[in-house]
């Protein structure tokens, strides 16, 4: 050993001894100084510090961690290398692991006494990527993405000076976005791939070994024989070393002692993936919270009330939009749909439109930390999931890796969707439970006519058969042995198909059940008023899974020791169908604010599928032309609606006294209209920008034909008045006719 190498393993003796003394927590675990975005790539040492490399940042620290140099780098730098007193980082431009090869990948040589930068390297070899390097026998090595479905990887060698050499395949079979990190060491190549899959190799790249192991944050090869191995935590944006060793089952294993728990601070993203739950997203459409644990009357709900006597009961929870691919494009990807481009019902649609960088769709999260993604369409028998996305742009790939979490590998965790249509038009009666019209509740902004109630009571009754599917999902999962280690999240997309309810901010539109079961995580039979948005579901089943959640994504985690209690939620309705309009809401515990941008308006401003599909709008159309409205019913078909709206929603559940010119309000109406522009300023809300008249046009012709269609099947005529209508409605849910 030279007299430099003596003096580099001395100084690592020291660390690794000063480390342990620290305590089975502390034990061999070394911390990057600092936070950085948003996570860890690769790490990297000259035996005197060591440099970690972050999507937009490098850091050198000294071998305890301690920062000595931070600088902020272009996006995306990857695993890095270090040689001859300079750090070399491959750095990916463009898209990664995109199957055209539009990766653009550079080498950027720092170096590694100031991390000043000396020079740039084209590697335009890597086609799909350049996600680490390593540096062996005068020779540079770099290796990277991997389009979706490759069955093998490639490592591209370059020469001393990063002149192309050669490309070499490693037959590998198929790994998720392929070589992260590359490290030659003791006469083999370690390659940490995406997905939590490690490879072994030999000098010339014949696979010896594959392994469910993460190595995908560096590799160092210590003096002592042992490794340090890059980890993430803190949400991504800390990184940490945590001392391992070869393991013949698995490659590598971690011997620092426990990596998860109190008092380490390292993310359960470390632990093996069959220690991790699955997560079930139980999804139903045009659902508020009308089930008998809620308490509302007459409902039978046994399979939910069970859930949440298993888990908690949310009764604070909201959807960011009241229309189905508003509010999904939301809560699948943590995001706002007004700040992604996505507020527009069902735009971008057949467009090409793509999410803005650095925005995804929460599967990619969950694929990329090996679990199996399925949009369930078979969850039990007898129950059919829809397999609805209903995004308004397209994603980058395909969302889901299947349609059933049967599909998944052995001990694979998995993150399954189940939607399921109902409560959405048109409503499916429960013939074993039937509902008693004349003792439904109707809210105080409903006519009470029989129509009415029949057509409330159909719905209360498509939810009972939407509890009796759900309870078939659940067992299930309890014949398949997966309940107890599985978070079921159950929740409305939005609020009820009724009149103030779908396509508006009313709570009728935006409050939404939540029931959460997590066995030995989530109290069983808590009930929880804090406020919960639905893109706090994508965070939230990140961090639950280990998953650090990336920094930016809008949505707050709710469960576990991060979480984070909201003082006020925000939702937003845009053109739904044809029908253009701009309405914002903010709602605390008590009050809600709705700002209407375009109050010359009416509330019912035609809407083609309203005016097909909702029975008692065709009803209060006919009684306000006889003046038979209620006050509390006339608000809602006015011609024109105020610019404001303040409801104290402690006396005013229904929202039917508008408090902006009380004078005892105006304090709290200042505070909200601040808190609504701060929102709309904060999250880039693109509500201000107007559709193209193409757009609009596209629209109203889909909504036309829609109309003709369904009409012509009725027997009516596309332009049959509400009075027509209105007949048509009463025969066929108060006649016993049909379609």
């Amino acid at each position: 050993m030279s007299e430099s190498g003596l003096v580099r393993a001395l100084a690592w003796g020291v660390v690794l001894a000063a480390t342990c003394a620290g305590g089975a927590s502390a034990l061999g675990e070394i911390v990057c100084e600092g936070s950085y975005w948003p996570h860890l790539q690769g790490i990297a040492t000259d035996g005197e510090a060591l440099y970690w490399s972050f999507t937009r940042d490098v850091v050198k620290t000294d071998l305890s961690g301690k920062a000595l140099k931070h600088i902020e780098v272009q996006s995306h730098h990857g695993d890095p290398t270090y040689h001859d007193g300079k750090l070399y980082v491959p750095v990916n431009l463009r898209k990664f692991n995109a199957e055209r090869g539009e990766a653009d990948c550079w080498v950027y040589v720092y170096d590694a006494r100031d991390l000043s930068l000396l020079s740039k390297h084209g590697v335009p070899e890597a086609v799909h990527g350049a996600g680490g390097m390593a540096y062996c026998d005068g020779r540079f090595f770099i290796v990277g993405g991997l389009p979706k479905g490759y069955q093998e990887n490639y490592v591209y060698e370059y020469d001393a000076d990063l002149k192309f050499v050669k490309r070499h395949v490693l037959e590998s079979g198929y790994t998720l976005m392929g070589i992260q990190t590359a490290n030659f060491v003791d006469g083999a190549w370690w390659f940490g791939c995406y997905g939590e899959t490690l490879l072994k190799a030999d000098a010339s790249f014949r696979l010896i070994g594959k392994y469910r192991f993460d190595l995908g944050y560096g590799v160092i090869k210590l003096p002592d024989g042992r490794y340090l191995l890059g980890r993430c935590f803190d949400r991504s944006r800390r990184g940490k070393a945590v001392l391992g060793e070869p393991d013949a089952k698995t490659g590598m294993r971690v011997v620092t002692g426990p990596t998860t728990g109190p008092g380490t601070g390292v993310s359960r993203a470390t632990t093996s993936p069959r220690d991790r739950p699955n997560i079930v997203w139980l999804t139903s459409e045009d659902t508020s919270p009308d089930l008998a644990c809620y308490g509302t009357p007459l409902v039978k709900t046994p399979n939910l009330d069970r859930l949440a006597s298993q888990g908690a009961r949310y009764t604070n929870a909201f959807a960011t939009g009241p229309v189905c691919s508003a509010s999904r494009s939301g809560f699948m990807t943590g995001m706002y749909q007004t700040s992604i481009g996505a507020h527009q019902h069902r735009s971008h649609r057949k467009d090409g439109y793509a999410l803005p960088e650095p925005v995804e769709v929460i599967t990619e999260y969950f694929r990329r930390a090996g679990y199996y993604t399925a949009n369930v369409t078979t969850p039990a028998p007898g129950v059919k999931g829809t397999g609805k996305t209903d995004f308004n742009f397209t994603p980058k790939r395909k969302p889901f890796d299947g349609t059933d979490w049967s599909r998944r590998g052995p001990g694979q965790p998995f993150f399954a969707h189940v939607n399921l249509v109902l409560t959405h038009r048109d409503f499916v009666r429960d013939k074993a439970n039937p509902i008693d019209p004349a003792k439904v509740q109707l809210p105080p902004y409903y006519p009470d006519p029989p129509l009415a109630r029949r057509d409330w009571a159909d719905y209360l009754e498509s939810i009972q058969v939407l509890d009796g599917q759900i309870g078939k999902v659940l067992d299930r999962l309890e014949r398949e042995g997966l309940s107890g280690n599985t978070l079921v999240i159950y929740f409305g997309d939005h609020g009820r198909p009724h009149v103030r309810g779908k396509q508006w901010l009313y709570e009728g539109g935006i409050r939404v059940p939540l029931i959460v079961r997590w066995p030995g995580h989530v109290a069983a039979g808590a009930v929880v008023d804090d406020l919960v948005s639905l893109i706090d579901l994508a965070p939230t089943s990140l961090a639950a899974a280990g998953i650090a959640p990336p920094g930016h994504l809008q949505g707050n985690v709710f469960l576990g020791a991060g979480a984070k209690k909201r003082e006020c939620v925000f939702a937003a309705r845009d053109r739904c169908d044809e029908t253009s309009d701009r309405i914002r809401c903010a709602r605390t515990k008590r009050w809600k604010y709705i700002r209407n941008y375009h109050p010359d308006r009416a509330y019912t401003q035609f809407n083609s599928y309203k005016y097909r599909q909702y029975p008692v709008l065709a009803l209060m159309q006919v009684l306000q032309q006889q003046g038979k409205l209620t006050p509390a019913q006339a608000l809602f078909m006015a011609p024109r609606r105020p610019r404001e709206e303040l409801y104290d929603l402690e006396k005013d559940l229904h929202e039917i006294r508008n408090l902006c010119e009380d004078p005892g309000a105006a304090a709290v109406l200042g505070e909200l209209r601040k808190a609504l522009d701060a929102w709309i300023e904060q999250t880039k809300d693109r509500g201000a920008v107007a559709e193209s008249e193409s757009v609009l046009a596209a629209a109203k012709k889909l909504a036309e034909s829609q109309q003709a269609k369904v009409f012509k099947r009725r027997g009516l005529r596309e332009d049959c008045r509400a009075e027509v209508l209105l007949k048509y409605w009463e025969g066929r849910l108060l006649g016993g006719g049909g379609e």
